[in-house]
C-alpha cells in the first residue's frame, strides 16, 4: 500500500486526496490474497490502518456518518458489489461476503435446505459445531452487522425487508466459510437455511430488542421505523406508497405504534418497579449485615467481659485468702 504522509500532516489532507489513495490501494492489491473462498474476501484493518487514520483525520463529506461508510462504498465499487452483498467492519477486520444464487429448480424432498436432507445437514452440523457453537458465534458476530447493514437509523422499513433475509445469510455463511472446509455453495447455503432457522428467532429477537430500546427512549428514527409496521398505508420519502405491515403476535393480533408505546411504558413501569424493589432488598441486606458485624462485636465484647470479670474474681479470692492468712 502506498505510504501515507505522516499523522502530523495527515490533518491537512483533503478528502479528494485520501480517496485517491484508496482507489490506488484497491487498483494495485493482489484481490487473491484476501480471497478467504470464491464468495469471501477478508481485509486485516492493519493492512488499512494508514488509509482508517487518514480518514479520521479529514472532514468527511456529509453523505458519510464515519470511515467506515467510506471504506464500504470503495470496497463496494472496486469488487463491483451488489445490494444483497455484505461489507462487516469487525474487531480487526473487514469482510466482503458476496451473496449467490442457488438453482432450485430441481425437485427434492426439502427445497428449503437446498434438496440436503436433514441428517446430512445435521452431520455437517455437529462435524463442525460439535459444541452447538454456531449460535454463540452468530450471536457475536450479528451485533456488526446490525450496526452497520441493519441499523433501523439508516434503512428505510421497506429496503429493512428486502435485504435482512439476504444480509442474515451472508452472516451465517460467514461463520460457516469460516468454521468449516465446505467449498460447495449448494452444500453451503442448505446448511446455512439449517442453522439460520435454528437461530432465527434469537436473531430476530437481538434485532427487535435494539429497535424497542431506543424506541423506549424516544428516539425519533426508532419511532418512524415502528410506524412503518402499521394496520395503515404508509408513505416512503419518495412517495412511494407501501401496503399495510402490521406486525403480528402469536395469536395473530395486529400490533401498531400505540398498542407498542403502551405496552412499553408498562413494561418500563414494571422494571422500575422491580429496580426499587431490588434495591429496597439490597438496603435490607445492607443493614442485616451491618447488624450481624455489631453482633458479633458485642460478643466478642461480652467474651472480653467474662474474661476480665473471672479475672477479677480470681484476684478477689486471693485477696480474701491473703487477709484470712493475715487475720
Amino acid at each position: 500500500m502506498a505510504e501515507i504522509q505522516s499523522d502530523s500532516a495527515q490533518a491537512h489532507l483533503k478528502f479528494s486526496d485520501i480517496e485517491k489513495k484508496i482507489d490506488t490501494f484497491f487498483k494495485t492489491i493482489d484481490i487473491k490474497k484476501y480471497q478467504l473462498h470464491e464468495v469471501l474476501y477478508g481485509f486485516e484493518e492493519s493492512e488499512l490502518a494508514e488509509i482508517i487514520s487518514a480518514l479520521h483525520n479529514c472532514k468527511l463529506p456529509k453523505a458519510y456518518s464515519s470511515y467506515k461508510d467510506v471504506l464500504r462504498d470503495k470496497i463496494s465499487e472496486h469488487l463491483e458489489l451488489v445490494p444483497n452483498d455484505l461489507v462487516v467492519f469487525t474487531e480487526g477486520g473487514i469482510y466482503v461476503k458476496l451473496f449467490f444464487q442457488v438453482d432450485s429448480s430441481q425437485e427434492s424432498a426439502d427445497r428449503r435446505a437446498c434438496g440436503l436432507s436433514p441428517e446430512t445437514l445435521d452431520s455437517y452440523k455437529k462435524r463442525f459445531f460439535p459444541n452447538n457453537e454456531y449460535k454463540e458465534k452468530v450471536l457475536e458476530f450479528l451485533p456488526h452487522v446490525v450496526e452497520e447493514s441493519l441499523s433501523f437509523k439508516k434503512l428505510h422499513p421497506a429496503r429493512f425487508k428486502k435485504i435482512f433475509i439476504p444480509i442474515l445469510v451472508n452472516t451465517v455463511e460467514i461463520i460457516i466459510l469460516e468454521s468449516s472446509d465446505l467449498d460447495d455453495l449448494r452444500t453451503i447455503r442448505g446448511l446455512t437455511f439449517f442453522i439460520l432457522r435454528e437461530v432465527f428467532d434469537d436473531v430476530m429477537l437481538y434485532i427487535a430488542e435494539d429497535i424497542l430500546f431506543h424506541f423506549s427512549n424516544a428516539d425519533r428514527k426508532a419511532i418512524e421505523f415502528l410506524s412503518f409496521f402499521s394496520v395503515h398505508e404508509s408513505i416512503d420519502p419518495q412517495g412511494v406508497r407501501h401496503k399495510p405491515n402490521p406486525i403480528l403476535d402469536e395469536s395473530n393480533h395486529a400490533w401498531n405504534i400505540t398498542t407498542i408505546r403502551s405496552t412499553m411504558l408498562q413494561h418500563r413501569k414494571a422494571k422500575q418497579a422491580l429496580y426499587d424493589k431490588k434495591n429496597a432488598l439490597i438496603s435490607i441486606k445492607k443493614k442485616l449485615e451491618t447488624f450481624n458485624i455489631e453482633q458479633k462485636e458485642l460478643d466478642q465484647q461480652l467474651l472480653f467481659g467474662r474474661a476480665a470479670l473471672n479475672d477479677l474474681e480470681d484476684k478477689v479470692a486471693n485477696i480474701h485468702r491473703t487477709m484470712q492468712k493475715l487475720q
